[in-house]
C-alpha cells in the first residue's frame, strides 16, 4: 500500500468530520485480511511503502488479524511514492516466508504516479523501475501481481503495464468504491487460490 505524503489527503467531509485517502486505505487493508483470513488457510503480509519500503512498515506473512491490522493502523503518510520499492519489498517477503509451490499473489495499491528509482532494477526511470519489478517477480518466482489505482491521480498506463508484466489484473476505483474493491480483490483470490491447491486422483477431485 502507498503510504506516501499524498495520501494525507482529505477527500469526504472536509470541513466537517475530515476523511483522508489513508483512511479509507487502512479500511479497505482490514476488511481484505477479514475476509481473506477469515474462510482460508491463507497468510497475508503487509508491505507500506513511500520514498522507501521501511521494516517498520512490514508485517510478515501471517494469520494473525489482529497483528496485521495493528501494523495497518501504525502507518503514518509521508514521503514520496517507490512503487519499486514496495514491491522488491514483498518479493523478499514471499521468498523468506514462503515457498514456490505455494500460491503467491500481491496487491500494488497507489493514488499516484511512480516518482523514485529502484537501484535494483536499475532502468533510470522509477516508473519502468516499477514495471521490471513486477516483470521480476511473475517471470522469476512465478508471483502474481495486481494493481489497483486509487482516485484521480492515478498513473493508469503504468499500473496496467505492472499489471500486465505480473500476470495479473488491474482495477481502478475513486475514492467512494475502495473498500469494496478490496472486497472483490479478496473474493477473487480465494478462487484462484482454490482452483490452484485442487487435487486430482483416481475418481477423486478434492481442494
Amino acid at each position: 500500500t502507498d503510504i506516501g505524503g499524498s495520501m494525507d489527503e482529505c477527500v469526504i467531509n472536509c470541513t466537517t468530520n475530515p476523511i483522508k485517502m489513508m483512511d479509507l486505505a487502512r479500511d479497505a487493508n482490514k476488511i481484505f485480511i477479514e475476509i481473506l483470513l477469515g474462510v482460508t488457510n491463507d497468510r497475508a503480509g503487509l508491505v507500506g511503502y513511500e520514498t522507501v519500503a521501511k521494516d517498520e512498515d512490514y508485517h510478515p506473512l501471517s494469520t494473525d488479524q489482529i497483528s496485521l491490522k495493528q501494523k495497518v493502523n501504525a502507518w503514518k503518510p509521508g514521503g514520496g511514492t517507490c512503487i519499486c520499492c514496495g514491491i522488491n519489498k514483498a518479493i523478499s517477503g514471499f521468498l523468506t516466508e514462503s515457498s514456490p509451490d505455494k500460491f503467491q499473489s500481491m496487491i500494488v495499491m497507489t493514488d499516484g504516479r511512480a516518482n523514485v528509482k529502484c537501484s535494483q532494477q536499475g532502468t533510470g526511470d522509477a516508473s519502468q523501475d516499477a514495471i521490471w519489478a513486477a516483470c521480476e517477480a511473475h517471470n522469476d518466482y512465478g508471483i502474481i501481481v495486481n494493481t489497483v489505482g486509487f482516485g484521480e491521480n492515478a498513473d493508469e498506463a503504468t499500473l496496467q503495464s505492472i499489471a500486465s508484466c505480473g500476470g495479473g489484473t488491474y482495477y481502478y476505483t475513486d475514492y467512494s468504491g475502495l473498500i469494496d474493491l478490496y472486497k472483490r480483490i479478496a473474493e477473487d483470490i480465494i478462487n484462484i487460490s482454490y482452483r490452484e491447491q485442487t487435487v486430482s486422483s483416481k475418481n477423486i477431485n478434492t481442494k
